[in-house]
């Protein structure tokens, strides 16, 4: 729909965006996340990905919420109809 506004020279590239790893306040740490108290809940941690910290950030949230949610939604619903279908067959022949 939007393919002909799209700018390719305007969309992260992998060498700015491991500049913005690189130089994030938590670049020293080992890992590819770290680890940020929530403000509601001082004593929990969240844990936040390396990308969560770049301009990908919001290309990412927006290809989860649009596609991944739908599609987990619709996988969670087929092992719940093939839970339920296997239980009816168990409860049919005693196989418990």
């Amino acid at each position: 729909a939007n393919c002909d506004k799209f700018d390719p020279d305007g969309v992260p590239n992998l060498k700015d965006l491991a500049e913005e790893i690189n130089t994030s306040p938590v670049a020293e740490q080992k890992d590819d996340a770290m680890d940020v108290s929530e403000t509601d809940k001082p004593n929990k941690k969240q844990k936040i990905e390396a990308y969560q910290r770049t301009s990908l950030k919001p290309y990412i949230d927006g290809f989860e919420k649009k596609f991944l949610k739908g599609l987990y939604k619709t996988i969670r619903e087929g092992f719940k109809k093939i839970s339920i279908e296997n239980q009816e067959k168990a409860a049919m022949v005693g196989d418990w």
